[in-house]
């Protein structure tokens, strides 16, 4: 019977991952084929930060099972380690390139901030279920203080533009997400919960999410023309997605957090540069070409990886 119930998890696998590369192919090719990509994005996107992500947020935190103080402690240290990591690795490599400040703004701007949201969520949804989501919120939400710092910082450093600074900022510290834990803790001291009655609205919210999320990563994909050669391309994604991923699994296996917030960081510490950092630098005046085309082969090298995840967190 045991060969059996392997074949039956197995299979389940094979069905999950199906359904993660078909609605990402569904989103390129809409984009591809379509050409609708661009206005369908914008609004899914706009759906899934301002509603349905912060509703899932607020399910999972006020329905999970306690997190430990040291388990948070560690979640919130290793998303500053993580970051700072790929900064330190890329800045020693850029010092002394000779490179335009808007280029090394750009490879350490996407070496520092990896995707925390649309990639790790459906993954952890799929691998690990919905207890990921609680660690997954607190690794995004240390995220966005590191954007609103960190992230501006770079941008003032580095950038050609003196505009929007003030905007990035605010729109960081009213992130959605960010906000649904302000939200959270207002509930929980109030004494007030979830109601059972709307478990079967919450628990639609975290299915449609999931695989939205995955439809909106298509679309990015498809959307990205601009292809950039640089060996600092390369070196930017090996720095976020195999040196970082190494050092932080290296440093997991000395420490006593708990398997699943193992599991959730090292999951972290894989994920290509964020799909934001292409609007930021944009809107910051850094070289969006190299960004782009980083975002893109990063998440490309991701979806080939997918497959072993489970050996890793299995």
């Amino acid at each position: 019977m045991t060969w059996v119930f392997g074949l039956q998890v197995l299979g389940d696998l094979v069905i999950r991952l199906g359904f993660f590369y078909a609605f990402i192919s569904f989103g390129y090719l809409t984009t591809r084929i379509r050409k609708i990509g661009g206005p369908l994005n914008k609004g899914i996107t706009s759906l899934l930060i301002n509603i349905m992500m912060p509703l899932l947020i607020i399910e999972t935190l006020l329905t999970a099972n306690p997190t430990s103080t040291f388990d948070i402690f560690g979640i919130i240290l290793f998303t500053f380690f993580i970051h700072f990591l790929g900064l330190v690795i890329m800045y020693t490599r850029l010092r002394n390139a000779t490179l335009a400040k808007k280029e090394q703004g750009a490879y350490l701007l996407t070496a520092t901030f990896n995707n925390a949201l649309f990639l790790p969520l459906p993954i952890g949804l799929i691998l690990l279920g919905e207890v990921a989501v609680p660690v997954i919120a607190i690794y995004s939400i240390s995220q966005m203080i590191l954007l609103a710092t960190l992230g501006t910082f770079l941008g003032s450093s580095y950038s050609e533009e003196e505009d929007d600074r003030n905007a990035m900022l605010r729109k960081a510290l009213t992130f959605p997400p960010l906000l649904s834990v302000v939200i959270v803790g207002v509930l929980f001291f109030a004494g007030i919960g979830i109601p059972p009655a709307l478990d079967s609205f919450f628990d639609a919210n975290a299915l449609i999410t999931t695989y939205l999320a995955l439809f909106a990563v298509g679309l990015s994909l498809g959307a990205q023309d601009v292809i950039k050669k640089s060996k600092y391309v390369i070196e930017t994604i090996a720095t976020r997605q195999l040196i970082v991923p190494v050092v932080v699994g290296l440093l997991l296996l000395l420490t006593d957090l708990s398997p699943l917030v193992q599991d959730v960081i090292l999951l972290q510490a894989m994920m290509p540069a964020a799909v934001f950092t292409v609007v930021y630098a944009t809107a910051l005046g850094l070289d969006s070409e190299s960004v782009a085309t980083i975002v893109t082969t990063g998440t490309l090298v991701l979806l080939f990886a997918v497959p072993i995840m489970p050996l890793l967190f299995g």
